[in-house]
């Protein structure tokens, strides 16, 4: 698969992520936030009643056409890792405490005939 099919592939799975979320009723706040070399995130999106709190959530999208467990096993520990890097220089962007914002790590599992919203899927 050329790297332009690939991208299309992306593109095409994220805006099923977003329609998701949004019926959902997350208010998206960014999508493929980027910070240079070290990465992007998918989707930051408010919950405005996860646990009765308002969290700031940072989502993975995770397409794999051999179903559902292989998307959410390619969030690997390398990948938590750099989501983790990335929501932090997201704070601090914004100017936002970690300490004191709220936030969680979610996964939008997607396979060709199902889609699954993986909420806290790991704290680091």
């Amino acid at each position: 698969m050329t790297e332009t099919n690939t991208k299309a592939l992306g593109n095409f799975y994220e805006r099923q992520a977003r329609k998701f979320l949004e019926k959902q009723e997350y208010e998206i706040i960014e999508q493929n936030w980027q910070c240079g070399k070290i990465g992007e995130i998918d989707f930051i999106v408010l919950d405005r009643n996860r646990f009765r709190k308002e969290f700031l959530v940072f989502v993975e999208v995770k397409y794999r056409y051999d179903g559902l467990a292989a998307a959410k096993q390619a969030v690997n520990y390398k990948k938590q890792i750099q989501l983790k890097k990335l929501a932090s220089l997201y704070l601090k962007s914004k100017k936002l405490s970690e300490g004191k914002t709220n936030i969680s790590y979610d996964v939008i599992a997607i396979s060709p005939n199902e889609i699954e919203h993986i909420k806290n899927i790991f704290n680091i």
